[in-house]
């Protein structure tokens, strides 16, 4: 996950999270750290709800999955 400033305009994707008005960029990566696919969303959107929509966007769905702790339920 990366949080990105937006310019003054702003636009449908940007929201305000705990480091102000923003993005935030989320990926799903392989073993080796190549992306497999990234999704925007606004910042203020729960990261939990995110990882169907990352799921389906890839074309070969992997055997094992790690994730970091705000993941887990």
């Amino acid at each position: 996950m990366a949080l990105f400033p937006c310019g003054k305009s702003g636009g449908d994707l940007v929201a305000y999270g705990y480091k102000g008005k923003c993005v935030t960029i989320h990926s799903l990566v392989d073993a080796n750290g190549m992306p497999l696919t990234i999704l925007t969303t606004p910042a203020n959107i729960n990261e939990l709800n995110l990882v169907e929509p990352l799921l389906n966007q890839i074309h070969k769905q992997p055997q094992s999955l790690y994730a970091n702790k705000c993941y887990v339920n």
